[in-house]
């Protein structure tokens, strides 16, 4: 199915379930946030109106209002429009994501300069894990994971490690996805397995070269809240410490900012 009609489709399955308290311009508003979410190179006003089946009329002053609040922006009156960062500073706004942030932000800048390698924070959004906190290492070369991504979260450890660690309602929705039985039995294998160790240590499937090194983070209820990940890149020409170690200071470090977060040192 093609984009067009796939944003089409999920436009009229929205207006399918809306009742009589819909309000068309907020919409519209989230329809072009939505698409432009999923548009890495951005899209203009007429390509816009395409996807979503919606003429270039009504969305005009839409897009205004978008681009005045912040949410889009473009560099021209006819240039595509593309999706700011506003979204994810209002995200991280929300008290229990900027707590995380805060109780981790400091203790992850100090492995990233420990180790050598960029270190981030991933939190758990419905289906997919975002990248809330992310720290660069003092290396001229090295591989990290932007701030505001977000990935399917049973194709990460991030998303591995927090979901081994959360209810099973929660795990039921992921197992659900899955198609075959040999899916659901290879996950309940990872997740038993973090659950075991207590981390992941795993090739990146989605990089080669890189090792994923990730560990949960827990709140004062015992709760998981989120994940500490190394994507460890090996350095030719750079003796920095070696993946075993690199995974007991992420222990450590993650046990930290779970003590950080309220949790009772066990």
């Amino acid at each position: 199915m093609s984009n067009n009609n796939t944003d089409t489709a999920q436009r009229a399955e929205k207006e399918s379930s809306s009742n009589k308290y819909s309000v068309p311009a907020l919409d519209k508003a989230l329809d072009m946030i939505e698409l432009l979410a999923r548009s890495r190179e951005g899209a203009s006003l007429t390509e816009i109106s395409k996807k979503l089946d919606r003429p270039v009329a009504t969305l005009y002053r839409v897009a205004q209002v978008l681009e005045q609040r912040g949410y889009i922006y473009s560099e021209g009156p006819k240039s595509a429009y593309r999706l700011s960062l506003k979204m994810y500073q209002v995200v991280t706004q929300h008290y229990p994501v900027q707590s995380i942030i805060d109780a981790a932000s400091s203790e992850i800048r100090a492995l990233a300069h420990e180790v050598m390698q960029s270190c981030h924070l991933a939190v758990l959004n419905k289906d997919d894990i975002m990248i809330v906190y992310q720290q660069d290492p003092p290396m001229a070369i090295h591989y990290s994971v932007a701030i505001g991504s977000s990935f399917p979260a049973i194709t990460t450890s991030s998303g591995a490690v927090i979901l081994a660690h959360s209810s099973v309602d929660v795990q039921l929705k992921f197992y659900d996805q899955l198609h075959t039985e040999s899916e659901k039995r290879e996950l309940k294998e990872r997740l038993d397995n973090i659950v075991k160790n207590g981390y992941e240590l795993l090739e990146s499937p989605m990089v080669i070269g890189i090792t994923n090194i990730s560990a949960p983070i827990f709140d004062h209820s015992s709760s998981v809240v989120g994940a500490i990940t190394v994507p460890y890149l090996p350095q030719k020409y750079t003796q920095g410490p070696s993946v075993e170690l690199t995974l007991d200071k992420l222990k450590k470090m993650a046990n930290q900012i779970s003590v950080n977060l309220g949790k009772r040192v066990e």
